[in-house]
């Protein structure tokens, strides 16, 4: 994985991707902080929209969520 680089000016790199318990995620850095994308699957997508309905720990909680194609940014 590449280093988390801090900054002022907001830049988006891909730091690492790869798949993890059948789940697509990216760590990107923003510059300024990091981030990361996780995939969910097609039937939870189907199933809620609510956060509270996914069986994910994520640190700072979920900040987005969308049904967009998983393979990209």
């Amino acid at each position: 994985m590449k280093p988390m680089i801090y900054g002022k000016r907001r830049q988006v790199e891909i730091l690492h991707s790869g798949e993890y318990e059948g789940r697509h995620f990216y760590i990107c850095s923003i510059g300024t902080h990091p981030t990361a994308y996780v995939s969910l699957t097609d039937k939870e997508v189907e199933r809620s929209r609510d956060y509270d309905d996914y069986d994910l720990e994520v640190h700072g909680g979920f900040t987005y969520l969308s049904n967009s194609n998983r393979d990209g940014l």
